[in-house]
């Protein structure tokens, strides 16, 4: 049965903007991050920029994607020609 304040020190971070409570100092930080707009990570391809890393490599795959796609579309057949992981 758990106890009220092994609660309570499971989440003793806080953010001091709007007192959203994390259980560890890495979830609070890209917390932070993201209220300070803080975009450290931008796109090879848009320069769209991004506060997370994982989020950025999701994002180029879609133009990696999209690329593809164009290719298979505007191509004659039997021409394209896909790169990895294709």
């Amino acid at each position: 049965m758990p106890r009220e304040d092994c609660e309570t020190v499971r989440f003793s971070l806080r953010c001091r903007c709007c007192d959203k409570s994390f259980s560890n100092r890495s979830n609070l930080q890209r917390h932070l991050a993201s209220q300070a707009n803080y975009r450290p990570y931008s796109c090879p391809v848009c320069s769209k920029a991004f506060a997370r890393k994982d989020v950025l490599k999701r994002h180029v795959m879609k133009h990696n994607l999209s690329q593809s796609l164009h290719a298979i579309l505007t191509e004659p057949p039997g021409i394209v020609t896909l790169g990895p992981p294709f």
